[in-house]
């Protein structure tokens, strides 16, 4: 049985119900996190990324209602206490932003205050400070607007790419190859699918898209006076195991330093490009420890262990997306094997 459909049953017979209440009255061992991006009422409406929409501002706040009711919504400053040994209250789950979006400051903050909660939001430096529009973003905008049938893409591999039909499958395409290709020059990327794919991009019309769809300084903090927990989440977004070591200093260290003077106090997170962890590779947990963060966040749809077995540098999430209805929802709560692993 599918998870979604077996989540549906449970809920149909109150199982959900009875499990979170249960959830919601003792100490489990497990932290439950949350991945967003962005909310956004109509994410096939727009030419950006789809797949970075987790909710409309009306599901958002249904799911925030949700927390509420069964889950006790703390920040990263109680899990670094409780690094420390301090306790965690019953039934722990944090919210989370990653990247920067402007819809953070324009839809989610006056939710989370309605709702008086709070969040952390983990921050693409180079983009709020540059006025550039999202990598991902970009290669969405390019092939939604293309009217070529197909493309040759030259670097960094030769091959061409159907379009006509399949924009959905060209662009999850292009995304892998900005994922996982070593070493990328993602601006030389970028700059040729856009002329393969023969739509117009200017330094002005990134500007006005980059201010539609990206935070600036003021904003970011708005949401800390707001009472909103900043963090990290490298400075230009790409994946740290594609990241030549001499540049993973710029990328961890550089935005860690970037967030701290815009925003004048200490930053003690950071969130993975991408959501990959880093477990698995000593170099890269040792630069970012070294970069001076404690906390450190994939998005591998999972929930962390607290009892004994808490890896601060490996502490799991669960993805979010506007494919997850209400029963679906509820049913990851309750059941966290539940959730659709990552592709």
């Amino acid at each position: 049985m599918a998870r979604r459909e077996l989540a549906q049953l449970l809920d149909s017979a109150g199982a959900l119900d009875a499990i979170l209440r249960a959830r919601a009255g003792y100490r489990w061992p497990w932290l439950t996190v949350l991945t967003y991006h962005r909310i956004h009422p109509d994410p096939c409406g727009q030419p950006f990324d789809q797949g970075v929409i987790d909710a409309t501002p009306s599901e958002f706040e249904q799911q925030v209602a949700t927390l509420r009711r069964y889950f006790t919504i703390v920040g990263l400053e109680e899990l670094c206490r409780h690094m420390k040994g301090g306790p965690l209250p019953p039934n722990p789950a944090v919210l989370t932003f990653d990247d920067g979006y402007r819809d953070c400051h324009d839809r989610v903050l006056p939710i989370l205050l309605r709702q008086g909660v709070k969040a952390a939001f983990f921050i693409a430096t180079k983009y709020v400070e540059e006025r550039r529009v999202f990598w991902w973003d970009r290669i969405s905008y390019v092939i939604n607007s293309s009217e070529q049938e197909q493309l040759e893409i030259r670097y960094p591999i030769h091959g061409v790419i159907q379009l006509r039909g399949r924009k959905e499958q060209a662009t999850a395409e292009l995304l892998r190859i900005a994922k996982r290709w070593y070493n990328l020059d993602i601006d030389r990327f970028l700059d040729e699918l856009t002329t393969a794919a023969r739509v117009a991009w200017s330094p002005e019309l990134e500007l006005k898209y980059a201010d539609e769809l990206v935070m600036s300084w003021d904003q970011v903090r708005a949401l800390r006076r707001a009472g909103m927990e900043i963090h990290s989440h490298t400075r230009t977004h790409r994946v740290l195991q594609t990241v030549p070591h001499d540049e993973l200093v710029s990328e961890l260290a550089g935005s860690k330093q970037d967030l701290e003077d815009q925003l004048g106090e200490r930053v003690s997170s950071v969130s993975y490009p991408v959501g990959r962890p880093i477990a698995q590779d000593p170099a890269i947990r040792s630069m970012v420890a070294g970069a001076g963060y404690g906390l450190g966040f994939s998005n591998m749809n999972g929930v962390t262990w607290t009892w004994g077995r808490f890896d601060p540098l490996d502490v799991q999430r669960l993805r979010m997306g506007t494919d997850v209805p209400n029963a679906y929802f509820r049913g990851f709560l309750a059941v966290p094997w539940l959730a659709q692993a990552k592709s």
